[in-house]
């Protein structure tokens, strides 16, 4: 026959260590995963890499630096052309000031 404050102390202390190894124990989901083994091994293995490898590299970098240069000179030229738009909506718009001007002073005015 156990009193309650012994049942209370009993569960407090086996809550008290399952608590603690909880925390001190690696997560089941990293020591499970087979892939963390190989990430750690392939962070500290050595890259040995031959021509082909290096080729292939410098074309995947050489064709995003093209891609790079393309979009900044499609954009350059979408720019420009919206520049020269512009400069065309002006003059028209300036054309047609010009020319309601002249209507409005050949309308006789009444007075």
């Amino acid at each position: 026959m156990c009193s309650a404050f012994t049942m209370k102390s009993i569960t407090f202390g086996i809550v008290l260590i399952l608590f603690t190894n909880l925390l001190t124990t690696e997560s089941f989901a990293i020591k499970g995963d087979i892939t963390f083994n190989n990430k750690e091994n392939a962070d500290s293995l050595p890259i040995i890499l031959n021509d082909e490898d290096v080729n292939d590299i410098q074309k995947r970098q050489n064709r995003a630096q093209r891609l790079r240069r393309q979009r900044r000179r499609r954009r350059n030229q979408q720019i420009n052309n919206l520049m020269t738009n512009v400069v065309n909506l002006q003059t028209q718009l300036n054309n047609l000031q010009s020319a309601i001007n002249s209507r409005l002073a050949s309308v006789a005015t009444m007075g």
